[in-house]
């Protein structure tokens, strides 16, 4: 009979020895079972690398706070560890550890100005967020807080048109006195809904964007703290379809900088 062994046919007559016929038997079965395990190797594993966490400060909520009173702030980020302490420019604040993304911070009285926030883990590892708080004097900051009230206006349209209805002008009146006092720079937005060409709708939110600005104007306030800005459809607030939706997106927006 022929056996194959290692590439080879060997012919082994039928009046062979027993021995022969058994040492050739156990070298077949040797080299097949090599061919298996060579064959049964899959790739190389890869282990991956568990995700590193690292500490870091995305933002300290309030921003601002007034100089005359203490304050308590939370700084939000990552990786932060049971233990961590914060400094507030040089002043080591009071910190409670609320999970791996928050602490709370006591913010003591601070001169006015803009401070560096830093955490420090008890394992050495540390964060940094170059002027990450800001401290007021307290009756700028009631300044502030009076202006919220017209921080963020948005008026409505309907379609196709660009003057002010007398619900707008209400609305604008009402807010003038607060523009008047807050002295910063002044965003008018126009916006269009999606129906009609690019060109039309940038035309027509340009419209509605001046024809507020005049208003202001009118109303007295300096035409170079007016920043006036034709977004036309590329900006909607609900990107729904049918006059729901496009009734959200056809407006005017007035932003304090």
């Amino acid at each position: 009979m022929n056996l194959p062994i290692r590439g080879r046919t060997v012919r082994v007559a039928p009046g062979e020895t027993t021995p022969m016929r058994k040492m050739l038997l156990v070298l077949l079965a040797v080299s097949a079972c090599k061919k298996k395990q060579v064959d049964d190797v899959e790739g190389p594993v890869r282990i991956q690398n568990p995700v590193e966490v690292t500490v870091q400060i995305a933002t300290v909520s309030p921003g601002t706070v007034s100089s005359g009173r203490q304050t308590t702030v939370t700084v939000v980020g990552s990786g932060f560890q049971q233990g961590a302490s914060v400094k507030i420019g040089d002043q080591l604040s009071p910190t409670t550890f609320k999970n791996a993304n928050q602490l709370e911070v006591v913010v003591g009285s601070m001169v006015p100005g803009q401070y560096d926030v830093r955490v420090d883990n008890p394992d050495l590892t540390s964060a940094y967020l170059s002027q990450g708080l800001s401290v007021r004097a307290a009756e700028a900051l009631a300044g502030m807080v009076a202006w919220e009230s017209c921080r963020h206006t948005v008026l409505y349209y309907d379609t196709d048109a660009s003057g002010l209805s007398t619900e707008n002008r209400a609305s604008i009146d009402a807010i003038l006195p607060c523009l008047q006092q807050s002295g910063v720079p002044i965003q008018v937005e126009g916006h269009a809904d999606e129906r009609g060409t690019t060109d039309y709708n940038v035309s027509l939110a340009q419209r509605r964007a001046k024809g507020v600005a005049d208003i202001l104007v009118a109303g007295g306030i300096a035409r170079n703290r007016l920043v006036i800005t034709s977004f036309g459809e590329e900006r909607p607030l609900d990107r729904g379809f049918g006059e729901a939706s496009w009734a959200k997106n056809r407006r005017v927006e007035i932003n304090l900088e």
